[in-house]
């Protein structure tokens, strides 16, 4: 996916992930909570961690670091999980050692080729202090997990 230009009034959140740092818009933030039990699903795509429940709505959580590179190793599952909310209202989580602050970002820059789901990014940033953050792109990531908005609290879907 190409890089898009960032809005100078959109927010971001960034947070760490074994020493990588990502972005996700403010407006798909729902919420921060310590990380679940996860329930693995050993034919899933591999860069989701396990499924949890959350206000008895199953939520897929996902290691973003797996999606830069396929082959890196997980870190373990200690820390929290951001809670995001697509457009469409599908929500899904994603691991992180640490959260950070929020942040206005430069406009974004192509992805290096080394990244291998390039999709799920919006594109990379640089500011001050901080190194290159990964903007994921919260719509795209829940259609590539082929997760659809639910019709009931348990039902989510899986392609």
């Amino acid at each position: 996916m190409n890089a898009k230009p960032s809005n100078s009034d959109q927010s971001y959140l960034w947070f760490e992930q074994s020493q990588v740092l990502f972005a996700v818009p403010m407006d798909c933030l729902q919420e921060v909570m310590s990380v679940p039990l996860l329930r693995p699903l050993p034919t899933s795509e591999p860069a989701l961690a396990g499924l949890t429940t959350l206000r008895n709505v199953i939520l897929p959580v996902f290691n973003p670091l797996l999606f830069l590179d396929a082959r890196s190793h997980l870190a373990g599952n200690s820390g929290v999980v951001a809670i995001l909310k697509s457009s469409d209202g599908v929500c899904l989580g994603l691991l992180a050692d640490r959260i950070g602050k929020v942040i206005t970002l430069p406009a974004l820059k192509p992805l290096p080729r080394s990244v291998q789901q390039k999709s799920v990014f919006a594109g990379i940033a640089r500011i001050e202090n901080l190194s290159e953050i990964f903007v994921l792109d919260v719509p795209q990531l829940a259609a590539l997990m082929g997760a659809e908005e639910p019709n009931q609290p348990s039902d989510y879907i899986f392609r």
